[in-house]
């Protein structure tokens, strides 16, 4: 699980909540927050500072490992993108902005995903991992991944071990 897999599981089994409306408000909108994604971002904010990393001890990791690599990889959908489409090689930009090369495990991944939860200034809301993978696949007129996915997970952790030993620092700004 990544935070807001945990985060919800403990919502739905222990605090036995109705969780139907953190599905339906998971992302913020203008004029709202998120709950969830405050909450995450203040949870992240107190691992600040601390290394991450991704083992891969149990066979469990290692086949969700192994779905994270094949989503980042698969190329789907009416514009035949994958994560790898824009994330592949050093020095590429969409409108101005650049991309990380997350195909390389080392300083650009560790800064990317030690950045997250991040508050995004054009958006004026905080935004999750979880948030920034449900964009991307909007972006690539991909069918939008259901909120909290094992999939989402297993490209999550694919992505926390191409940035294995990073420093945590969040919450962060971006554009």
């Amino acid at each position: 699980m990544d935070l807001e897999q945990r985060l919800f599981w403990c919502m739905q089994k222990i605090q036995e909540l109705d969780t139907a409306d953190i599905v339906r408000r998971r992302f913020g909108a203008p004029g709202r927050t998120s709950d969830m994604e405050d909450l995450v971002a203040f949870i992240a904010n107190k691992s600040s500072g601390m290394k991450f990393e991704a083992p891969l001890a149990h066979a469990k990791e290692q086949e969700a490992y192994a779905i994270g690599e094949a989503l980042f990889y698969r190329r789907s959908d009416i514009m035949d993108f994958s994560c790898a489409t824009c994330h592949a090689e050093d020095n590429r930009r969409i409108r101005l902005q650049g991309l990380p090369n997350l195909v390389k495990a080392g300083k650009n991944a560790q800064e990317t995903m030690g950045s997250w939860p991040t508050y995004r200034v054009s958006q004026s809301q905080t935004r999750t991992m979880q948030h920034r993978l449900w964009d991307c696949y909007r972006q690539m007129r991909a069918p939008e991944p259901v909120y909290l996915s094992d999939g989402l997970t297993a490209l999550t952790l694919f992505l926390v071990k191409q940035g294995e030993g990073g420093e945590i620092n969040v919450p962060s700004i971006k554009r």
